[in-house]
Parts: structure tokens; C-alpha cells; sequence
């Protein structure tokens, strides 16, 4: 979390700029998305022994987790995938508030579309 996906366990600050224009700063809450809390992020991946960071383990987690949130399962990741998506839908004048562009990423999670992206 945080970088292009908003951290949202504590209200957070992004820029929107729109045809060329000044920079506008927009603060927001993770109940702008729709969520009642702060999303937590997915949990990190360890070594087999659990005392080390692995990145090849991690790689495999996040695939793994992300990939079972476009089929469904709820969750970090899927939380993630919403505001990742809200954040551009909004950003690019998709949708015409962050509630709304969740509410319109989370119809794709559901109904399968954000899925089948992937399933080629």
C-alpha cells in the first residue's frame, strides 16, 4: 500500500490535475471509498523458517492474493484492488466521486468483468 495505491489507515492527501491545469489537493478517508476502517495490508511473506524477508515468496503471495480478489475473495487485497481502481476511475472523470468509482470497481470484481482481464 501507499505509493499509487493511498494508504487508508490514516486519512491520506492525493494531487488531481485535469487538462493541464494547477494541482489540486484532494484529501480523503477510507470511508470516501466506502470502507468503515482503514484497509490493512496483505500480510508479508517470510522465509520458510519465517525469519527473513523473500522476495520470490513474496511475489508468489501477492500473485496469488491478487488473482483470488479478482475471482472474489474478500479481503487486504481485494480492498486494494478497489481503491487502486476508485483512485483512477475518479482521477481520469470516470465516475464522478471516489464512492462512486469503488461502487463502480467493486460491480467489476462481482460480476466477473475485472476478472476475465485476466483469464485468457
Amino acid at each position: 500500500e501507499g505509493g499509487v495505491v493511498p494508504s487508508l489507515r490514516a486519512s491520506g492527501r492525493a494531487f488531481r490535475y485535469t487538462d493541464g491545469g494547477a494541482e489540486v489537493p484532494v484529501d480523503f478517508r477510507a470511508e470516501d471509498f466506502g470502507f468503515s476502517q482503514g484497509v490493512l495490508p496483505p500480510q508479508r511473506a517470510a522465509s520458510d523458517d519465517g525469519s527473513t524477508f523473500d522476495p520470490d515468496a513474496a511475489l508468489a503471495a501477492t500473485c496469488e492474493q491478487g488473482l483470488a480478489a479478482l475471482r472474489g475473495k474478500a479481503g487486504a487485497m481485494r480492498d486494494n484492488l478497489i481503491v487502486g481502481a476508485a483512485t483512477i476511475l475518479w482521477h481520469l472523470g470516470l465516475q464522478p466521486s471516489l464512492r462512486a468509482a469503488a461502487d463502480a470497481a467493486v460491480a467489476a470484481l462481482e460480476d466477473g468483468r475485472a476478472a476475465a482481464h485476466f483469464d485468457h
